[in-house]
Protein backbone atom coordinates (compact mmCIF):
# COMPACT_ATOMS: atom_id res chain seq x y z
CA UNK A 1 0.00 0.00 0.00
CA UNK A 2 1.35 3.70 -0.97
CA UNK A 3 0.85 6.94 0.97
CA UNK A 4 0.71 10.20 -0.38
CA UNK A 5 1.29 13.54 2.01
CA UNK A 6 0.19 16.45 1.36
CA UNK A 7 0.68 19.99 3.20
CA UNK A 8 -2.41 22.09 2.87
CA UNK A 9 -1.98 25.78 2.87
CA UNK A 10 -3.81 28.80 3.15
CA UNK A 11 -7.51 28.58 4.31
CA UNK A 12 -7.48 25.12 5.83
CA UNK A 13 -11.52 24.63 6.17
CA UNK A 14 -11.55 22.24 3.15
CA UNK A 15 -9.30 19.67 5.41
CA UNK A 16 -12.48 18.07 7.01
CA UNK A 17 -14.18 17.20 3.13
CA UNK A 18 -10.71 15.42 2.34
CA UNK A 19 -10.37 13.42 5.16
CA UNK A 20 -10.73 11.95 8.60
CA UNK A 21 -9.77 13.86 11.96
CA UNK A 22 -6.55 12.28 13.26
CA UNK A 23 -3.61 13.34 15.02
CA UNK A 24 -3.59 17.06 16.45
CA UNK A 25 -0.52 18.71 18.05
CA UNK A 26 1.06 21.78 16.43
CA UNK A 27 -0.06 19.63 13.51
CA UNK A 28 -3.39 18.41 12.43
CA UNK A 29 -2.92 15.50 10.29
CA UNK A 30 -6.27 14.20 8.11
CA UNK A 31 -6.17 11.15 6.35
CA UNK A 32 -8.45 8.84 3.98
CA UNK A 33 -7.61 5.15 2.67
CA UNK A 34 -8.51 4.10 -0.58
CA UNK A 35 -7.79 0.03 -1.41
CA UNK A 36 -4.22 1.35 -2.66
CA UNK A 37 -3.24 4.49 -1.07
CA UNK A 38 -3.32 5.83 1.80
CA UNK A 39 -3.50 9.75 1.96
CA UNK A 40 -2.89 12.33 4.20
CA UNK A 41 -3.24 15.90 4.50
CA UNK A 42 -1.32 18.08 7.44
CA UNK A 43 -2.43 21.53 8.41
CA UNK A 44 0.03 23.75 10.63
CA UNK A 45 -2.74 24.42 13.27
CA UNK A 46 -0.09 26.79 15.27
CA UNK A 47 1.18 28.77 12.20
CA UNK A 48 1.07 31.93 12.60
CA UNK A 49 2.59 32.07 15.88
CA UNK A 50 4.75 28.82 15.72
CA UNK A 51 6.88 29.26 11.79
CA UNK A 52 7.98 25.52 13.30
CA UNK A 53 5.30 24.14 12.48
CA UNK A 54 4.92 25.32 8.82
CA UNK A 55 8.49 23.89 8.33
CA UNK A 56 7.48 20.62 9.75
CA UNK A 57 4.43 20.40 7.46
CA UNK A 58 5.99 21.44 4.23
CA UNK A 59 8.96 19.08 4.93
CA UNK A 60 6.84 15.86 5.60
CA UNK A 61 4.78 16.92 2.41
CA UNK A 62 5.25 15.24 -1.16
CA UNK A 63 2.32 17.64 -2.32
CA UNK A 64 0.87 21.04 -1.66
CA UNK A 65 -2.67 22.11 -1.81
CA UNK A 66 -2.93 26.05 -2.15
CA UNK A 67 -6.19 26.89 -0.78
CA UNK A 68 -6.35 30.97 -1.23
CA UNK A 69 -9.07 32.81 -0.08
CA UNK A 70 -6.97 35.72 0.30
CA UNK A 71 -3.94 37.55 -0.17
CA UNK A 72 -2.28 38.17 2.99
CA UNK A 73 1.68 38.65 4.55
CA UNK A 74 0.68 34.95 6.25
CA UNK A 75 -0.04 33.50 2.71
CA UNK A 76 3.62 34.93 1.24
CA UNK A 77 4.98 33.46 4.19
CA UNK A 78 3.64 30.02 3.21
CA UNK A 79 3.85 30.21 -0.48
CA UNK A 80 8.07 30.80 0.87
CA UNK A 81 8.33 28.02 3.24
CA UNK A 82 6.84 25.85 0.25
CA UNK A 83 9.88 27.42 -1.99
CA UNK A 84 12.10 26.91 0.84
CA UNK A 85 11.76 23.21 1.42
CA UNK A 86 12.42 23.16 -2.82
CA UNK A 87 8.66 22.71 -3.76
CA UNK A 88 8.03 22.91 -7.59
CA UNK A 89 5.04 22.69 -9.58
CA UNK A 90 4.09 19.56 -8.48
CA UNK A 91 0.84 18.20 -9.41
CA UNK A 92 -1.02 14.58 -8.23
CA UNK A 93 -2.88 13.01 -10.85
CA UNK A 94 -5.64 12.75 -8.72
CA UNK A 95 -6.28 16.40 -8.47
CA UNK A 96 -5.99 17.16 -12.37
Amino acid sequence: MKSINFVIVGDYQITSELGKKGTTTDLSIYDRNTQDTIYTWTVPITFPDKIQSLMQATNIAEYAVRNVTKIDKYLGEQVLALDAVNFSERIHPAFV
